[in-house]
């Protein structure tokens, strides 16, 4: 997928698709992003994982996903949650997070919650603001800034003419948000329990925007990938040890710069080595080849059914 990423596109990520966990929703809006901008890529993957296997053909998951791919509700309907996540969601949460400076005072945050139905509502009513890249930022965004993917507007246009629902989804998907920021945004509310607060005790009742709190070492792997997606699981691994054995500590005591510099010249063979790379090429390679050859298999199984039946087509009907 990177690899097809950086022909068509030239863009240079190893970018893995978005997890989509329960406790992260606004992965959804990124997977739904991502099926869109690379819709044509995700039905070639498809069709590729799914000729590759050493049985081929699909099993019932991925027949509902290849389904999926093709059918323009489900495609309308992702189109509408990722033109949400970019004019809503991510925003919201950039404004939620801060800058990673500080923790952000939710109590600070009453405005932009008061804001949030109203906006969602808007565009409820007028959906094709979305599609329209000459639309006033400050309609089609929460925080009026560029939409964060600057190839999903194309994306979604280039796909709108065989979605004929598209409007209506994108309608329903900001009406419904609107309803939920207002169900749960209930203490922002004018003359609600934040209201009555002064700016001394907003301090005091400090109540952290995020729930960021990241535990364990998944946690902290997600982190480490986000903010380095190019970085791998071995490096990870290698510095999680590293500063739970205190390796830095042990260096600065016993370690002199003969010591170091083996360690530095070892590192820098095994990086130039591109042992990760190679591991990756290798398995994209072998698996395009798994697909080129039942590929080939299919096409020689249709030839032998198509000589067939010219043979059977050939012979006469003998009738007493």
């Amino acid at each position: 997928m990177a690899l097809r990423k950086k022909e068509l596109h030239d863009e240079n990520t190893n970018r893995r698709f978005p997890d989509t966990s329960n406790t992260r929703y606004q992965a959804y809006s990124y997977g739904a992003c991502e099926l869109v901008v690379y819709h044509h890529l995700y039905v070639e993957l498809m069709e590729e994982i799914c000729d590759s296997k050493a049985k081929p053909g699909v099993n019932h998951l991925e027949s509902n996903v290849a389904k999926g791919l093709q059918d323009a509700s489900t495609l309308a309907e992702l189109a509408a949650m990722a033109l949400y996540g970019v004019s809503v969601l991510w925003p919201y949460l950039s404004q939620a997070r801060g800058d990673g400076s500080k923790i952000v005072n939710l109590l600070d945050l009453t405005e932009l919650h008061r804001k949030l139905p109203t906006f969602c509502n808007h565009i409820a009513l007028h959906p094709t603001l979305l599609l329209d890249s000459n639309a006033p930022l400050d309609e089609v965004t929460l925080n009026g800034k560029p939409f964060m993917d600057k190839m999903l507007l194309a994306a979604v246009c280039m796909l709108a003419p065989d979605l004929p629902g598209l409007t209506c989804m994108i309608s329903a998907m900001f009406s419904g948000a609107a309803k939920g920021w207002v169900q749960f945004t209930t203490e922002f509310t004018v003359g609600g329990p934040f209201d009555s607060l002064t700016s001394a005790e907003r301090a005091l009742v400090f109540i952290p925007s995020t729930n960021n709190a990241n535990e364990g070492a998944l946690g902290s792997w997600r982190v480490h990938a986000r903010s380095r997606p190019s970085s791998t699981a071995s490096t990870f691994s290698s510095q999680a040890r590293s500063e739970h054995n205190n390796t830095e500590e042990f260096i600065v005591k016993c370690c002199n710069e003969d010591d170091q510099g083996y360690v530095m010249r070892t590192v820098r063979t095994a990086d130039a080595s591109g042992e990760n790379a190679q591991f990756r090429e290798e398995l994209m390679e072998n698996q395009w080849e798994h697909a080129v050859q039942y590929r080939k298999k299919q096409e020689e199984d249709q030839r032998k059914k198509d000589r067939e039946k010219e043979r059977l087509r050939s012979i006469g009907l003998i009738t007493d």
